[in-house]
């Protein structure tokens, strides 16, 4: 029982980089490698710590349990920021007009009308009233205006899935060969550091 020690540390240091990791990204826009690879010096660390406290003795199961705990605190910090990202995204009035906007244009389109774009505007990235053709965010808006209390709450939550949806693309999509090399330095790190004084 004394390597459950190292079980407590291992846990508890995971915990805390995965927090630390998961709003660094979220701050910063980016998920900097090495900040995962200190996180699995931080787990071998708190191994350690733990089995000291405990009167516990590196090993080769206490190395292994650390590998694992770095790996899934990484994941954590990965779930930590899409959390973050859900519960701070605030969708703007212009995006639940905007996509009914994009629906009329659809619409129109399909009907045969010719639909032109104000010069410069690219139709994939409209947004707001000046970036659609003539008429379209007045008929998007009187759409809005006639649905119910209860349609338009749906439609929100729609919009709000979609538009969360890319934000945490953008947030997640910067992975690159280079993470795995990091977060297999993170493994090794945590095996290493816990199997530190293995007898």
């Amino acid at each position: 029982m004394k390597s459950f020690g190292g079980v407590i540390g291992s846990v508890v240091a995971g915990v805390i980089g995965a927090v630390v990791w998961a709003a660094i990204a979220y701050f910063t826009g980016f998920q900097i490698g090495w900040v995962a690879w200190g996180i699995g010096g931080l787990v071998g660390a708190g191994c350690l710590i733990g089995l000291h406290l405990s009167g516990g003795q590196p090993s080769e199961q206490t190395a292994i349990l650390a590998g694992v705990v770095a790996l899934l605190s990484i994941l954590l910090g990965k779930s930590a920021l899409v959390e973050i990202a859900y519960r701070s995204a605030v969708v703007p009035p212009e995006a639940v007009v905007s996509y009914v906007a994009d629906e009329v244009v659809v619409e129109r389109e399909q009907a045969g009308q010719r639909v032109v774009w104000p010069a410069g505007v690219d139709p994939t990235q409209a947004f707001k009233r000046s970036d659609y053709p003539r008429g379209i965010w007045e008929e998007a808006s009187r759409r809005l205006g006639e649905m119910s209390h209860d349609e338009r709450l749906a439609f929100e939550r729609d919009v709000r899935r979609r538009y969360f949806g890319n934000r945490v693309q953008r947030l997640t999509a910067a992975a690159t060969p280079y993470d795995a090399i990091w977060v297999m330095l993170a493994l090794f790190t945590a095996y290493k550091l816990a199997a530190a004084g293995e007898r």
